[in-house]
């Protein structure tokens, strides 16, 4: 598979302008800033494992950093997907909270993070864990 994106258009929003094979994406986790204050960013986790993180912060391009997931990582995630995950009271727009935006398996859950909880909470959690640990450069993920 090869990486092959351009994820931001001229003025500085994100675009993805090639197609990806949406067979091998096992998620997509966006978040969303507030009036622009603070860094977005798409997160790519696909389905053998391979992982792309992209950041804009501020209208300008920021980090890129690709990385390998584990096979129980991977499995982990997918048996996460499989719960009820509900987000239809946390859509709403609330001022001062990012929105967070996941896509899986033809769904798309939009949400403030800060104030879900249940299976879409530990969902959130656990691949807010493995972004912490790919910004780090955590030896598991690379």
């Amino acid at each position: 598979m090869t990486f092959n994106f351009n994820l931001f258009s001229s003025d500085g929003s994100r675009r993805i302008t090639n197609q990806i094979n949406q067979n091998k994406v096992l998620l997509h986790y966006s978040k969303r800033s507030c009036r622009g204050i603070g860094p977005e960013y798409d997160l790519w986790i696909f389905t053998d494992g391979k992982v792309l993180y992209e950041e804009v912060y501020e209208s300008e391009h920021g980090k890129e950093i690709m990385g390998v997931l584990s096979r129980e990582e991977i499995y982990d995630l997918t048996i996460l997907l499989k719960k009820d995950l509900d987000s239809s009271e946390h859509v709403k727009n609330v001022r001062g909270f990012p929105v967070t935006i996941l896509k899986f398996k033809g769904r798309e859950l939009e949400y403030h993070a800060s104030i879900i909880d249940g299976a879409l909470k530990t969902v959130d959690n656990k691949i807010e864990y493995l972004l912490g640990k790919l910004q780090m450069g955590i030896p598991a993920l690379l």
